[in-house]
């Protein structure tokens, strides 16, 4: 099951921003993948090579670069049955791998081009590895939790947060055996040592600033909701906090049924718990403390300790309630996943339409303008040589093609109609640009195109169409939005301009 849900479809949705960094990264040699990395990301580079490889082998389509991060996903449950099985028992074992096996937070990420389903696969390995070494398991099971370490560091810098608080519990709980643990722990050590430049090169970019732009309280509740309904609960038209809420009263349940029992698994999961509890606290300690980065999706690191933890414990009530209880969860689950992958306004947006839509560009090249949506680098993998417009000087448009969002309002371009919003034109004298037909749907978003009666070679000096006047109709008449370049690949003239370096 978890195989088919995470492959079938796997390719139907198109790149979104974060997954054209991928792209962008992969798509050279692999010391091309290093500068990427450190230029361009704020993770470490373990899981882009991974994509560079099925890269080489399938192609640059999106089933190709999703191909890893789709198995790493699917894997992932038999590692959390591995631990839950060592910990609590076979029963215990197959609900966390149900219910991993049908969680929306995991499909989803599992469907990304990105390093957050490798992450939890390492931390599923670092998990089972610890479950050995607490329930008897000799030095093969502790060098097993170092090199799971290491692989969970090299791919996620969130992943510290479950070595850290594993190393805690191996040291309190297993204490008589201190010097064998602390042998092991060198290995995740030096890979921290190994990934220290890297970590601060990437911290200096400001890459995830961003992210203390959105309201603390929503992003709280994500962390709460999203780990049970995924990451399009918000649009399900269900109120955020309801859901966070829901995800509250869950975990209470839990740890009251949790509590009521003191034999051996039980034992096993208290010192869960607590590891747990220690891994998510030093988690979101690191991503407040540091700039306040807290976001849902770097918890993914914590879910196989999570679904072990609500495994051991659903295990320890009457077969008959436990498998009820997982039933009626796991069914919400897969009818939330079957939702999203049966409604587009729930996936990805698919730039794919916008990018058969548009063509070729014409000769001598075109504007896009993209209409209240910043984030144009998730169009760059369907037009080739997109680029900011004044990127470059001789640029040559004769056309302006402008794509909304069918849920946003329609405005019109004043830089190309020559009027602004207020009906009055524009103190600087407006380049000749019109109406060119009405306009046309491509899927999601819909494109009204622009023809200039008097082609003219862009000058940023000398004519008005230039990135400040563009940026200054975006924030009075558009909002926020991005104008683009595509050349012409054909054209002999721009092709000798920029060997001119004009």
């Amino acid at each position: 099951m978890a195989t088919a849900i995470r492959f079938v479809g796997l390719g139907s949705q198109s790149f979104w921003l974060d997954e054209t960094f991928t792209w962008k990264i992969t798509g050279g040699s692999v010391s091309h993948v290093f500068s990427g990395v450190r230029e361009l990301e704020s993770t470490p580079p373990l899981a882009y090579l991974l994509v560079w490889l099925s890269r080489q082998a399938l192609g640059s389509s999106e089933f190709a670069l999703r191909f890893f991060p789709a198995l790493a996903g699917t894997l992932t449950v038999p590692a959390v049955w591995l631990g839950g099985r060592r910990l609590f028992g076979p029963r215990a074992g197959l609900i966390a791998a149900a219910l991993t096996a049908v969680s929306p937070f995991m499909w989803w990420y599992s469907q990304e081009a990105r390093a957050y389903s490798l992450a939890a696969l390492m931390c599923a390995f670092v998990l089972a590895a610890f479950a050995y070494r607490m329930t008897g398991g000799g030095v093969l099971s502790l060098v097993a939790w170092g090199a799971a370490s290491v692989g969970a560091l090299a791919t996620q810098y969130s992943a510290v947060a479950v070595v850290l608080a594993t190393l805690g519990a191996l040291v309190v709980f297993d204490r008589d055996r201190w010097k064998q643990i602390a042998v092991a722990a060198l290995a995740p050590l030096i890979a921290c040592l190994a990934l220290f430049n890297l970590a601060t090169t990437q911290a200096g970019h400001g890459m995830t600033d961003w992210i203390a732009g959105i309201p603390f309280g929503e992003r709280a509740a994500q962390v709460l909701s999203q780990a049970w309904a995924g990451t399009s609960i918000g649009r399900f038209g269900v109120p955020l906090y309801i859901c966070a809420g829901i995800g509250i009263a869950l975990v209470g349940v839990l740890v009251v049924v949790g509590r009521k029992s003191a034999d051996q698994p039980d034992r096993n999961l208290r010192r869960v718990g607590w590891t747990l509890l220690a891994a998510f606290a030093v988690l979101t300690a690191i991503l407040l403390l540091d700039g306040d980065r807290l976001l849902a999706r770097y918890y993914i690191v914590i879910w196989p300790l999570a679904v072990v933890a609500a495994a051991g414990v659903t295990a320890t009530v009457r077969p008959r309630t436990g498998l009820v209880a997982v039933a009626i969860a796991c069914g919400v689950m897969a009818g939330l996943v079957a939702r999203i992958e049966a409604t587009p306004d729930l996936q990805r947006l698919d730039w794919r339409p916008v990018a058969k839509a548009l063509g070729a560009s014409p000769l001598h090249g075109r504007l896009v303008v993209l209409q209240k949506y910043p984030y144009w680098q998730a169009l760059s993998p369907y037009l080739p040589g997109l680029v900011p417009f004044g990127y470059q000087s001789g640029q040559y448009p004769v056309s302006v093609e402008v794509v909304t969002i069918r849920a946003g309002e329609s405005e019109s371009c004043w830089w190309c109609s020559a009027r602004g919003a207020d009906g009055m034109a524009p103190s600087t004298k407006s380049v000749g640009f019109f109406p060119f037909a009405s306009t046309i749907g491509a899927g999601r978003f819909l494109i009204t195109s622009y023809r200039s009666s008097n082609p003219f070679l862009v000058e940023r000096e000398r004519i008005p169409i230039t990135g400040q006047v563009v940026a200054a109709s975006l924030t009075t008449t558009l909002g926020s939005g991005a104008v683009l370049y595509q050349p012409w690949p054909g054209d002999p003239y721009i092709t000798a301009l920029l060997k001119q370096g004009k």
